[in-house]
């Protein structure tokens, strides 16, 4: 269970800022999301509620360090503050069997359906986005 101050600094949407979003196990950069004590159901971002059966009684869940890649784009006309070309997909990620959308730092010609994928900070270039996020990359050794 989260504790109260931990619980204050969700926001109003009912999750997590993306920096709480992050855990740091053995230095190596992880996702965290919530699982449902009453139905098992298990989310991503970190949530206050389950959205499955409205229960408040969630465990934090820190998941596994690679994923499986299940589809990606690359961008070719980005939306204003972006550079092009950039690369987004949905990487499965356990436990849970969560799907989550995210940057994918590795060039494009590299990327296939099924590719392992492993979380990483990455540091856009220029736009509206923070200093350092985290995203995915094929480049498993070099992962932080």
């Amino acid at each position: 269970m989260y504790d109260h101050q931990t619980l204050e600094s969700m926001t109003k949407a009912g999750t997590v800022s993306s920096e709480e979003s992050l855990t740091c196990v053995d230095g190596v950069v992880r996702l965290l999301g919530t699982q449902c004590q009453r139905c098992e159901e298990v989310t991503f971002p970190p949530r206050l509620q389950c959205p499955n059966c409205g229960s408040n009684d969630l465990d934090e869940m820190i998941f596994n360090r690679t994923g499986e890649l299940e589809t990606y784009s690359v961008v070719r006309v980005p939306q204003e503050g972006f550079e092009a070309p950039y690369t987004v997909g949905f990487v499965r990620l356990d436990p849970g069997d969560v799907r989550v959308f995210g940057p994918i730092n590795s060039n494009p010609d590299d990327l296939e359906i099924g590719r392992s994928v492993a979380v990483t900070m990455i540091t856009p270039a220029e736009g509206p986005v923070p200093e350092e996020m985290w995203g995915f990359t094929t480049d498993m050794e070099g992962s932080t």
